[in-house]
């Protein structure tokens, strides 16, 4: 998946999760975001595996403060379940 649609698509599942009518910023912190508190980052946490199909480690979870860092985790996860390129 391309960065932009990667970024694209974290938003909108964000938005989604906290029933925004618009998504957050790429670099908003969920401090900054209404309705970002910890119950909802671990409805965000499901969303985000059960679109990309992978479980997140206890550590990235821990890590999530911003979209940034959920497209980060993503960006990693779906680079490591991508095949290799002959």
């Amino acid at each position: 998946m391309p960065a932009n649609d990667l970024v694209a698509t974290v938003r909108s599942i964000v938005a989604a999760t906290l029933g925004a009518a618009d998504p957050p910023a790429a670099d908003a912190r969920a401090r900054e975001v209404a309705g970002w508190d910890s119950h909802a980052t671990v409805q965000i946490i499901f969303a985000i595996e059960d679109h990309f199909g992978f479980e997140m480690t206890g550590e990235e979870m821990e890590s999530i403060d911003s979209v940034a860092s959920i497209v980060a985790i993503a960006t990693r996860r779906t680079a490591m379940s991508m095949p290799a390129r002959s």
